[in-house]
């Protein structure tokens, strides 16, 4: 199992009992078996809030099956901090995965004997704590999804090419600059196949007339533009033509099923 803690953007946080602070209710009677569920002073964590998100982001390791297969979300904890610190009971209340929950477990019992008790009356008292701890993996680390089968657009190739040529405009700046220009769209077919998250990707521009027409199609970056909104005003014009074809898409499919895939699709001018 990986042993490197890939559990990002943590955000474990403590439901402190704020709302019992406001509105100052009266504690719930504790019996022998139970604990309060709210007291006027709330068990902390040694070092108060921050010490313990740096606490659960220092021990908490994602587990290898779940990090593999892309599990996120929050495993809610509740666990009674007793009069000496120690913490006893701990549960799940709110599962995520199997692994997940046995990790955040394992941690929150390495708190054990980390806290100060709650108070109530000036009395400490045992209380039931309840903590989220939320799995989050980060975007460059997730692995992407490879369908089985890649988008399809129906009709094909050539029909796809008519599409967007009827819908493809050059704009006026680009025309009053004797400027061609080569794009790369990028845009996720979704399961229903439509289209969405339209973004460009990389543009190559090329003078018709002047000095430079001679000169190949050469990157955006480099090309000496006068006009600053004309990449703009590309990236809106191949959006609009990318954006005419969706619900036209045959989606990709894993496992049989239709799933979400991203395109990278070249567009002339």
């Amino acid at each position: 199992m990986k042993k490197k803690s890939t559990l990002l953007k943590l955000a474990a946080t403590a439901l402190l009992g704020t709302a019992t602070l406001v509105v100052a209710p009266i504690a719930h009677a504790q019996t022998v078996d139970k604990p309060y569920t709210y007291v006027e002073q709330m068990p902390v964590f040694e070092g108060g809030e921050m010490e313990m998100l740096k606490f659960l982001g220092t021990n908490i390791r994602y587990p290898e099956d779940a990090h593999n297969a892309g599990v996120e979300g929050l495993v809610v904890l509740t666990f009674v901090v007793n009069t000496d610190g120690s913490i006893s009971d701990a549960g799940v209340v709110k599962s995520l995965s199997t692994s997940t929950d046995t990790e955040a477990l394992r941690v929150v019992k390495m708190m054990n004997g980390k806290w100060q008790p709650g108070k109530q009356n000036g009395e400490v008292v045992p209380v039931r704590y309840t903590l989220p701890i939320r799995f989050s993996i980060k975007e460059e680390q997730k692995t992407p999804l490879i369908p089985d089968q890649q988008p399809q657009f129906k009709g094909g190739q050539e029909a796809l090419m008519r599409t967007i040529n009827q819908h493809l405009k050059m704009p006026e700046e680009a025309q009053k600059e004797h400027l061609n220009a080569r794009v790369v769209v990028k845009f996720t077919v979704k399961e229903d196949g439509s289209v969405s998250d339209i973004k460009l990707a990389h543009t190559k521009l090329k003078k018709t007339v002047g000095p430079d027409a001679k000169l190949d199609y050469m990157d955006a970056s480099t090309f000496n533009l006068q006009n600053k909104a004309i990449l703009a005003k590309l990236a809106e014009a191949a959006a609009a033509a990318v954006k005419a074809t969706s619900g036209q898409w045959q989606p990709a499919t894993k496992n049989g099923e239709a799933v979400a895939a991203e395109l990278a699709l070249p567009v002339q001018f």
